[in-house]
């Protein structure tokens, strides 16, 4: 089938969760025999061409090709690329129509941008079924900048109105199916489960991260490691203010945090303030094919360390490509969803801002070796039963043939 997918990222390097989301969806779905034409607003052409294996059953086209350095710093750009780029990607899809026939419309979904909004119009202009997987629900109206505010709510009653009218809605969970019920006033019986997933093949136990270890000067330590966007809402900063206690105990324990974002500096001044910087190495981002040699490094993970609603009915990718890897992950109550990190099972939780807990479960982890090991063994038989990328799109394609058996009925 000729499927056309809607997103606001792609790389076949990616580095952001829900480009890598995107990514492998694409991929496995082209395995399966599917023709994919998948239009972006804007593409990196560096990071888009470095696969060298690229399947020929992908066409990928972006609109420009800024680097995502350059539109991060512009806001113009930034604006643009969310939502006027979209008219011109549908002009695009249209003239297409003449030479290639699509059978089925996907978006992924996220509710700062128009990317379901453009795959809305395509479907029903082309007479097609959509099939929405969303990404991130939850759109936050406040914020300081008044722009922004205005921004952010144009943006929700746009995408309530696109949402509703999808032909499925696939959702990470059941705490989320509800929220897109009351929210977007979705019926139930457009939703359907598909929790995100991870590749097992790639990130598994046993990888071998030994150059990189030589590299970053780790030969001998504990290694306490966080992989993803640096935000305020991740909690890094519980991390540096436990360290105190914790090298009192255990000196040769080191943080490696790899990634960038907003929060980064701050967290370095905080070390700086604590005395603890010596203890924590940053590495920027890396591409995702890196990255299992990274999480190869680490005797404990770092989940969510500040709860909230987005935190709590959220599969991070991160925490997934953690436990792929066999290792356990440290998170707070309500850091990600109850069905994927299972206190005492495949991870362990800890209050929110209580630092001396903090502090005592990462010595309790280093200790006992015994107890990482069957926390890192529980949380690879977790991911493989539940987050197989292989097994979700071939529930995936499950869906796809069957509505594009409806619109022939």
């Amino acid at each position: 089938m000729n499927i056309l997918y809607i997103s606001n990222g792609f790389s076949f390097t990616p580095t952001h969760a829900s480009v890598v989301t995107t990514r492998e969806i694409v991929k496995r779905l082209s395995e399966k025999g599917h023709q994919l034409t998948v239009l972006v607003p804007n593409m990196d052409p560096q990071k888009a061409n470095m696969q060298s294996e690229k399947p020929n059953k992908i066409e990928v086209l972006a609109l420009t090709h800024f680097s995502f350095e350059v539109v991060q710093r512009n806001l113009l750009l930034n604006l643009l690329t969310n939502t006027l780029w979209y008219l011109f990607i549908s002009m695009l899809a249209l003239k297409m129509v003449k030479r290639k026939t699509f059978d089925i419309v996907i978006s992924m979904y996220h509710p700062t941008h128009m990317a379901t909004f453009c795959a809305y119009f395509l479907s029903r202009v082309l007479g097609l079924r959509l099939i929405i997987k969303e990404h991130d629900l939850i759109p936050w109206l406040t914020d300081p900048n008044r722009k922004k505010r205005i921004y952010k709510k144009l943006m929700t009653v746009l995408n309530i109105l696109v949402v509703k009218r999808g032909d499925v809605v696939l959702v990470q969970s059941n705490e989320r199916k509800r929220l897109v019920e009351r929210f977007y006033g979705v019926r139930e019986e457009k939703l359907i489960l598909f929790a995100n997933g991870v590749d097992v093949k790639k990130f598994r136990p046993g990888n071998n991260g030994s150059s990189v270890r030589t590299m970053l000067e780790l030969e001998n330590d504990k290694i306490l490691l966080y992989s993803g966007t640096i935000t305020k809402i991740r909690g890094l900063d519980n991390v540096i203010q436990a360290l105190p206690i914790v090298i009192t105990e255990h000196p040769r324990i080191r943080v490696l945090m790899v990634g960038d974002g907003p929060e980064k500096q701050n967290l370095i001044d905080l070390a700086t303030r604590l005395k603890v910087r010596g203890f924590i190495k940053f590495v920027e981002s890396v591409d995702h094919e890196l990255v299992p040699k990274f999480v190869s490094l680490a005797d404990i993970t770092i989940g969510s360390l500040k709860s909230s609603f987005e935190n709590s009915i959220s599969f991070p990718i991160k925490i997934l490509e953690y436990m792929a890897c066999g290792k356990p992950v440290l998170a707070c109550y309500k850091g990600a969803s109850s069905d994927l990190v299972i206190n005492g099972y495949n991870g362990i939780l800890v209050h929110e801002d209580n630092t001396p807990e903090l502090a005592l479960t990462i010595l309790r982890l280093i200790r006992d070796e015994n107890l990482t090991k069957e926390l890192g063994d529980n949380a690879r038989t977790h991911v493989e039963k539940f987050h197989d990328w292989n097994a979700l799109v071939t529930k995936l394609d499950g869906v796809i043939k069957e509505q594009v058996a409806f619109i022939h009925r």
